[in-house]
């Protein structure tokens, strides 16, 4: 049991590497309203809905077999990615204020929230930001 245990743990953290910390903030030299274009822009092609607007909240089923097997629920099976995105205009450029974070049981009152920076949309996002 304890070597399952160990090799489902293993397989699940080659499958959330990334090289973002959890808590990301970028400053991009560019305005609030391009920045906010580009962000909705890439992030709804990769299959994410907006829920909220201030600040920007996308959500997405989570696809990875592994991942969804250790977040899920009795309750909730299909745990998802929440990506929570602030914009703070400074001079010509915005600050972008990222986190990123896997919630099961989402809209109910048992929701539970963990932190993570093992969102690869996130990490293109990032990328595509930065040009």
């Amino acid at each position: 049991m304890k070597k399952l245990i160990f090799l489902i743990l293993l397989i699940s953290g080659c499958a959330m590497n990334s090289t973002i910390p959890v808590n990301y903030t970028p400053v991009i030299p560019s305005s609030t309203e391009l920045v906010k274009t580009r962000i909705v822009n890439s992030l709804t092609s990769k299959g994410y809905d907006l829920r909220k607007t201030d600040p920007m909240v996308f959500e997405k089923e989570i696809g990875n077999v592994i991942i969804s097997a250790l977040y899920k629920t009795k309750f909730d099976p299909t745990p998802i990615f929440r990506v929570t995105i602030t914009l703070i205009q400074i001079e010509s450029s915005t600050k972008v204020i990222l986190n990123s974070e896997i919630a099961s049981n989402h809209g109910t009152a048992f929701e539970h929230v963990t932190k993570t920076k093992a969102n690869k949309d996130v990490d293109v996002l990032l990328n595509e930001l930065k040009q």
